[in-house]
């Protein structure tokens, strides 16, 4: 289970037998960069023993492709059920892909045929459907996951979708999971796991504070200091000169290095499933 998420992965375990035991269900995973969405799609991927899983993740630059997003989900159930459509269906799933000219589909149909073949698929065993940076969605794949999601009833399908705040609208109104950053005592023993060495406390309890409990900042924020930052700036002091001109230790303490290292954090996409 992951530190400081046993709830959070409680609840998805009962949303997985949920989907064992025949009943549709689905959940939107929300939070800022880095605190855990990505880490909690893999606890359910590893958990879905008995399940058949799909998995899609937007990519920023791929957000003008239509349907792109949607390609991904459903690559390997194409290959074996496209031809089992009916034919408005299959033609709306064909030139959605670009597999057959003809003019942009209906996203209406494209919706009805991911629906039929993921309902299909949920007929061999349960079916477990993972989204990942579904900000990074296009519209139209976003659009048809939508329509999908709100149309399951007694298909044995869970779909969890994981979004940085603020959530999509199209989305709006779907059973939420609103993520937010690991509680102190979690988040300083995630600290002193990822620095084998040790952490002043000061400064273990600044970055506590200063990330605000985000798994992926605690991880990244050590990799750029020194062992002096680890040690409160105490480690290896720098020389000053004294009023009367002899030498000693500065005690300043740590620069300001939790700045320098915020803007990797926040650019980052994932967060490491070991949390």
């Amino acid at each position: 289970m992951l530190r400081g998420r046993g709830d959070e992965c409680r609840r998805l375990e009962r949303l997985l037998d949920s989907a064992r035991g025949g009943t549709s269900a689905m959940l939107v995973i929300r939070g800022e960069a880095g605190v855990g969405k990505t880490a909690l799609l893999d606890y359910v991927a590893e958990r879905a023993s008995g399940c058949s899983v799909v998995r899609a993740s937007g990519v920023e630059s791929e957000m003008g492709y239509p349907f792109a997003a949607l390609l991904q989900l459903l690559r390997a159930p194409i290959l074996r059920n496209l031809e089992q459509l009916a034919p408005p269906q299959r033609d709306a799933l064909r030139r959605a892909f670009g597999l057959m000219e003809g003019p942009p589909p209906q996203t209406y149909l494209v919706g009805l045929a991911t629906l039929t073949m993921l309902s299909r698929l949920a007929g061999e065993r349960p079916l477990v459907c993972l989204v990942d940076d579904v900000q990074w969605l296009d519209r139209e794949s976003l659009a048809v996951l939508s329509f999908v999601v709100r149309r399951l009833a007694a298909e044995p399908i869970v779909v969890f979708f994981g979004v940085r705040e603020p959530n999509e609208p199209e989305l709006s109104g779907l059973p939420d999971l609103v993520l937010t950053g690991l509680a102190e005592a979690d988040a300083r023993l995630l600290l002193d796991e990822a620095v084998p060495g040790g952490v002043d406390e000061q400064v273990r309890d600044r970055i506590v504070a200063e990330t605000r409990g985000n798994p992926l900042a605690l991880l990244e924020l050590p990799r750029g200091m020194t062992p002096a930052e680890f040690a409160g700036g105490f480690g290896l002091p720098p020389r000053t000169s004294s009023p009367g001109g002899s030498s000693r230790p500065s005690h300043v303490g740590c620069r300001p290095f939790l700045k320098k290292r915020s803007a990797t954090c926040s650019s980052s996409r994932r967060t490491p499933s070991a949390m």
